[in-house]
Parts: structure tokens; C-alpha cells; sequence
């Protein structure tokens, strides 16, 4: 009787032991950050470096504790239809049932089964948790993209992106790397006119050929479309005699804005930007950095080649000479002014010919090649990169004009002799 009042009172000794060293472990864990599954580690070492010191004969009876059997608090119950042994463990997601003909091979399950358990948890803390990342949007690779590779383009030019993109707006949400070429030929069929479906598809091939190149997708959608052609439309040079009679139109209604595009070859926007201080009367220069453009604005010319200095002409420094006294730009038109007033002027005196002011800038190129100015002193006269394909399809069609005329003068020739 003595000596089992003493196992009792050994037994309840331990079990504090144990309720202590469990408190010590919880109040450690408070202190150690969770990294690498250390926490979990260190509870059970603690537990089994207990068990080690606790004698075989102790331990058997702490885990029987009368008639059941118990795992880390987890009761092991014995069945009351049939001689077998059953446990539950509840987790978060899931609840297993243990069930075995004896009652330790129903505790050696659980045993198992929550090593297993901690087992994937200490293999959780320890990997890297990678955050799954939130697919890129179209829109917010736009954004990007302009940041990245547009940022030193005009304001007028970013004007233009954005109103293209009200084409792409099917576009706008969608995460890029899941748009295909189905998604952007849908987009291009829909775009009635060629210039704009063109431009449309030049934007998107940059912005997908970016990601690309940024690993934000795998593939160009672009790349397998044939490009939407479009037929540009050269500038037309007025003709020896329209000129003649455009230029007496315009100095007796005193468009002299006009009259300064047509001597200098100048692009409406740098005509209308001009002021004295841009005009060196002694030296006989005009200075081009800056223009106007279609909202009116001061802006800068259309790219780095078009910042110029330029001969003055003396035709040109006739007409100017009248303006020496005006304070800020010398032609004060808005926009929508300069183009009414010119379209008005071929509607009443050239029957409908399809004349620009733009027109006026290709009449002075052909005139240069008429009298034979070398083609690379004409593209700086104009502000073109050497080499400009615009400047050699003026001089190509101007010298297709000139051959046909000389064709017509041997024909009339022959003619004498019929």
C-alpha cells in the first residue's frame, strides 16, 4: 500500500515536471522568432530529452494513465461494441480516425501520423514561401513601358498613344501575358481606316516586343500578323505655273506666312513659332527650335534634326523685314486658322487640286533640285536626316517630272520632220 502511494506521489512529481518544462518551452517560443522550424524543434527535443531521463517503467505508466492510453494529449479510446481502439486528431483542414486492434498499435498510428505532421510543417518553415505573383496587366505594362522607353518623347507624341489606346480598350485589364494574336486581329479588323489600324499595330508591337524583352511574356503576339498596309500619300509640289499664281494670290491677300513656307521649305508649325529673335538680319540667318503645334501650344520641333540654322533668302528677308518691329511671334494664327485660310485659297482659285501646306515644303525641295542644290545641303535646309527618304522620293519625283517633259520636247521635235 506504501509503495504504491509513493508511485502515485512519484508519478504526480513527474507529471508537473513535464506541465513545467512544457510552460518553459511556451514562454522560450514567445521569444525565438519562427524561422526554420526552429520552435517546433526545440519542444521536442525538450520532450525527448524528458522521456530519456524518465525511466521505461515511469513513461509507461504516464502514457497508460489507468485504462487509456494518451499522445500528446490525444485520448486513445476503446471501443464499446468491439475489442478494438480508436483516437481522433483534428487539424485546420482535415480530421483523421485512427482506428487498431490494440490499444499500442493505436497509439504507435497517432505517433506516426503526427511525426508525419511535423515532419511537412518543418519542411514548410524551412523552404522559401513563394507568393504566387499577381499576372501584369496590360494597362499597368503601358504605364510601364511609357515610364521605361517613352519617357523622352514629345507630349504631343504620348497625346497620340493615348488616344490610340481607346482602341485597346478590351485590352485594358486583361493580364498581357494571357492576350493572344486572335485578341489583337479582332482589335485591328474592327479600325475602319488603314493609317490608324497601322499605327494601332506599330504601338502594340513595341509594347509586346518590350515584354518580351523584360520576360513579362514568353511570346510576341504581334510578330505571326502581317502588317495593315497603307499607302502614304506623298506631298504634292505645285506645278511652275500654280506657283506663279499662288504666290501673287498670297502677296496681294498678305498671307505672308504662306509666302515664308514656300521660300524657306518650312513646316507650318515652325512658321508660326517664329519670332525676331529667331531672325538675324546682318548675317542673313533664321534660327528653327521651336513650333506650334495643333493645340496651339509652343512646342519643340519635330525631332533633333529639325533644330536648324538656315540661309535667309532674300525673298524671305523681304517679307520679314516688315515684322522687325513686333514684339513675340510675328504670325499670330491659331492653328485651325493657318489650315482654313489655305484650304479656302485652293478651293476658290485651283479647282480642287489636293494642295497642303505641307505642299508648299515639297515645292521648295523640287525647286532646289531643279537647280541642282546637292541633296544634302536641302536636308538641312528642311530639317531632314541625311539620307531621308521623304527628301529622295520629292527629288525621285521631281527629276520623273522633269523626264517626262524632255520626253514630250523630242517627241515635238520629231515632229518638225513628220
Amino acid at each position: 500500500m506504501q509503495e504504491q502511494e509513493k508511485d502515485i506521489e512519484q508519478k504526480e512529481i513527474l507529471l508537473e515536471k513535464i506541465e513545467n518544462l512544457k510552460e518553459q518551452v511556451k514562454e522560450i517560443n514567445k521569444r525565438i522568432k519562427f524561422r526554420n522550424g526552429i520552435s517546433i524543434g526545440l519542444l521536442d527535443g525538450l520532450l525527448k530529452s524528458q522521456e530519456k531521463s524518465t525511466p521505461r517503467s515511469e513513461q509507461q505508466k504516464l502514457i497508460q494513465g489507468g485504462e487509456q492510453m494518451k499522445y500528446r494529449g490525444i485520448t486513445i479510446h476503446k471501443n464499446k461494441n468491439c475489442n478494438t481502439w480508436y483516437t481522433r486528431h483534428r487539424t485546420k483542414d482535415k480530421t483523421y480516425y485512427i482506428s487498431a486492434k490494440t490499444q499500442q498499435d493505436c497509439y504507435n498510428k497517432l505517433k506516426l501520423l503526427l511525426k508525419k505532421e511535423e515532419q511537412n510543417k518543418l519542411k514548410q518553415l524551412r523552404e522559401p514561401r513563394t507568393k504566387e505573383t499577381k499576372a501584369i496587366t496590360f494597362s499597368e505594362w503601358y504605364n510601364k513601358w511609357l515610364e521605361l522607353y517613352k519617357n523622352n518623347v514629345k507630349e504631343s507624341t504620348k497625346r497620340a498613344y493615348k488616344s490610340l489606346l481607346n482602341y485597346l480598350k478590351a485590352l485594358d485589364k486583361k493580364a498581357i501575358n494571357k492576350i493572344t494574336s486572335i485578341d489583337i486581329l479582332e482589335i485591328l479588323n474592327k479600325i475602319t481606316y488603314e493609317r490608324q489600324k497601322q499605327k494601332v499595330y506599330e504601338l502594340l508591337n513595341d509594347i509586346f516586343k518590350k515584354a518580351k524583352i523584360n520576360k513579362i511574356v514568353n511570346d510576341n503576339p504581334v510578330e505571326i500578323i502581317q502588317k495593315p498596309k497603307h499607302k502614304k500619300i506623298n506631298g504634292i509640289a505645285l506645278s511652275n505655273e500654280d506657283e506663279a499664281k499662288f504666290e501673287k494670290i498670297l502677296i496681294d491677300e498678305k498671307l505672308d506666312i504662306f509666302l515664308v513656307c514656300l521660300y524657306q521649305g518650312l513646316r507650318k508649325g515652325e512658321v508660326m513659332a517664329i519670332t525676331n529673335e529667331d531672325i538675324d538680319y546682318k548675317q542673313k540667318t533664321l534660327t528653327i527650335n521651336k513650333a506650334i503645334n495643333s493645340r496651339n501650344e509652343l512646342d519643340t520641333t519635330k525631332n533633333c534634326y529639325s533644330n536648324r540654322v538656315i540661309p535667309l533668302f532674300d525673298k524671305t528677308l523681304k517679307v520679314l523685314e516688315k515684322y522687325k518691329n513686333i514684339n513675340g511671334r510675328i504670325f499670330n494664327y491659331t492653328y485651325k486658322q493657318v489650315t482654313t485660310l489655305f484650304e479656302n485659297i485652293i478651293k476658290n482659285n485651283f479647282n480642287g487640286k489636293k494642295y497642303t501646306p505641307h505642299s508648299l515644303r515639297h515645292t521648295f525641295i523640287t525647286r532646289c533640285q531643279e537647280v541642282n542644290i546637292p541633296l544634302h545641303i536641302v536636308q538641312k535646309w528642311v530639317g531632314h536626316n541625311i539620307g531621308s527618304k521623304v527628301t529622295n522620293a520629292v527629288y525621285t519625283h521631281a527629276r520623273e517630272h522633269a523626264e517626262l517633259e524632255n520626253i514630250e520636247k523630242i517627241n515635238d521635235y520629231m515632229n518638225l520632220y513628220t
